[in-house]
């Protein structure tokens, strides 16, 4: 992996784990029942569709090459899959969650980064 696209993961990582934990807290916490469900999912998957996108576009912009823009997406989505999955479990949801989202969220990076550093190319 590339330095400039491992950079680039890890900081889409720890910005869209912060909008992981706000939007679990949100959606999973008993103090926000009040909060429409319809809204929370919209507005958590355009914030993870928005970031993963930029994540890609990024490493295809420094290094040129779509893989480091699909890497640096992929990267990022499973460092937010950690935090989704350990928010389920301080939520007491279930602890394969832990080992299931990362998956998921690398996979998501992985398309839509690689989409658009294609696009971008």
């Amino acid at each position: 992996m590339n330095p400039a696209s491992l950079s680039i993961g890890i900081s889409t990582g720890i910005s869209l784990s912060f909008a992981v934990v706000v939007f679990a807290v949100v959606g999973l916490g008993p103090w926000f029942t009040w909060v429409p469900d319809s809204v929370l999912v919209i507005a958590a998957a355009a914030v993870g569709v928005i970031d993963l996108a930029r994540a890609g576009a990024r490493g295809r912009a420094l290094t040129g090459w779509v893989r480091d823009g699909a890497t640096a997406a992929a990267l990022g989505g499973a460092i937010a899959g950690v935090a989704a999955g350990a928010c389920f479990i301080v939520f007491g949801k279930g602890i394969a969650n832990l080992a299931i989202l990362p998956v998921v969220g690398a996979a998501a990076g992985l398309v839509i980064g690689g989409a658009v550093a294609w696009w971008r190319r």
